[in-house]
């Protein structure tokens, strides 16, 4: 096909509706390398689970399988998928964050992998768990949690923000993407609406901050000048 000696990698994805054996779509993308290397990597997405924390919020859940590299054999994924419905919706501790939740269920994946079919199968594993607004943060919020066998969990926290009026070149309308990235094996995760408002505030009050910023500038200026 005249491509050798051209690509670094070489990537496939297949994709398909929900059936009646797996009712929820399904994703599966084949990585082959120039080194001659496979790495198979699998999504499955359930939507619209009520996940009993935080009063009870309708969210989706996005469960990614990296296997390990040149995997013949796979696993059949509809325990998986069964084992992750069980413990969204009967989530124990209503008063954990999303990043608990979805912390708790990577690692549970993991500690469970030999029974459901994925012993020895996994270099990593995520979940990402989405929802809509809500009173206490009126903006879509995701976290994605990644956990492998040999190291702490990953978590990534985002929030996007649409349609903020931002006062430069007479007054954008923008969409904002807050992604925080926080320390692996994190146990306590922080409240992560004083951020969002931290950040709300500083867009929408841009003006402002270049004043405070000249200001500031100037009251140093005048420090430097008198002391010399």
């Amino acid at each position: 096909m005249g491509l050798t000696g051209t690509f670094d990698g070489l990537l496939v994805e297949l994709s398909r509706d929900p059936i009646a054996t797996l009712p929820y779509p399904f994703i599966s993308q084949s990585i082959q390398t120039a080194t001659g290397n496979t790495d198979q990597l699998v999504k499955i997405q359930l939507s619209d689970r009520v996940i009993p924390v935080q009063g009870g919020t309708v969210a989706d859940a996005t469960i990614s399988l990296d296997y390990v590299d040149n995997t013949e054999t796979f696993a059949n994924i509809i325990p998986l998928t069964q084992f992750v419905d069980n413990f969204l919706t009967n989530y124990p501790n209503p008063n954990d964050f999303y990043e608990n939740v979805g912390t708790n269920l990577t690692n549970s994946i993991l500690n469970n992998a030999p029974a459901l079919g994925l012993g020895g199968l996994l270099d990593s594993i995520s979940v990402e768990l989405g929802r809509g607004p809500n009173a206490a943060l009126p903006h879509p919020f995701f976290t994605t949690s990644t956990s492998r066998p040999t190291s702490p969990t990953d978590q990534v926290v985002r929030v996007e923000i649409s349609d903020l009026l931002i006062p430069v070149q007479g007054g954008i309308v923008s969409d904002i993407v807050l992604s925080i990235d926080q320390v692996n094996g994190l146990q306590n995760s922080p409240n992560i609406v004083p951020v969002t408002n931290f950040v709300k505030d500083f867009l929408s009050n841009y003006r402002l901050y270049l004043i405070r910023l000249a200001v500031k500038a100037l009251k140093q200026q005048r420090e430097i000048q008198i002391n010399w």
